[in-house]
């Protein structure tokens, strides 16, 4: 009840049998947003999602439905501060991936243009070569690997608190270790993977990708090729 005031102006339940209105949903007069550095628009902004699910948790009329105790509270206030999902919004379809996508904006951009850029280059061979259903196999294979990078939770990887070191890591490892997709493709999301992940100084993720290409090279070009 504290927090919400603290937060919005307003005490909480004006009586006993008064509905609890979302903290975002309050209607705030200009001097106490103005109080917090904000106008009204932008304080409803900045309490909307997160904080209104933690707020309304936490009065909730069950105790049992509440967090714990204080501990449990403060837990929840810092996963929100440090930009980590918060169990409050647990049983929200979506709500981690969002979370990840919101949090790591620049790696997600990433990704989509890389995935766009396999299909588009599937397609365009799926055109040119005579042996579709094999290019079919693969571009189906290339699709699989990307959705696995984001959505799998294979080995305990939870992507929505990863640092973005740990996430070219897990891009990496589970491109090298797949081994149904073929070599040729491999080595093309290990070329672009490498350089990328040095910029961002996951310097280790990015030498593992480097030796994959270098291990693939030869196989695929012979060991007088330029791309060698």
């Amino acid at each position: 009840a504290l927090a919400y005031e603290v937060l919005t102006g307003q005490i909480a339940r004006q009586s006993a049998d008064a509905p609890i209105v979302a903290p975002s949903r309050c209607r705030f007069a200009p001097d106490v947003a103005a109080a917090r550095g904000l106008d009204p628009a932008a304080l409803s902004r900045r309490l909307r999602g997160d904080l209104d699910a933690i707020i309304m948790k936490a009065l909730r009329n069950a105790p049992l439905d509440r967090y714990a105790g204080v501990a449990e509270f403060a837990a929840e206030l810092r996963d929100w501060l440090a930009g980590r999902p918060v169990a409050a919004r647990a049983s929200e379809r979506w709500y981690a991936l969002r979370k990840f996508a919101a949090t790591h904006r620049w790696a997600v951009g990433f990704a989509t243009l890389a995935l766009l850029a396999l299909i588009a280059a599937t397609a365009v061979s799926i055109t040119a070569e005579r042996h579709a259903r094999e290019e079919a196999r693969v571009a189906n294979r290339t699709a699989e690997l990307v959705s696995d990078m984001f959505l799998s939770r294979k080995n305990g990887m939870n992507l929505p608190s990863m640092t973005m070191r740990d996430f070219f890591s897990h891009l990496i490892n589970t491109a090298a270790a797949d081994r149904e997709l073929p070599a040729a493709s491999r080595y093309r999301l290990l070329r672009d993977l490498a350089p990328r992940a040095a910029e961002i100084g996951a310097a280790a993720a990015s030498e593992q990708a480097a030796r994959g290409v270098l291990e693939l090279a030869p196989r695929l070009f012979g060991t007088v090729s330029a791309e060698v």
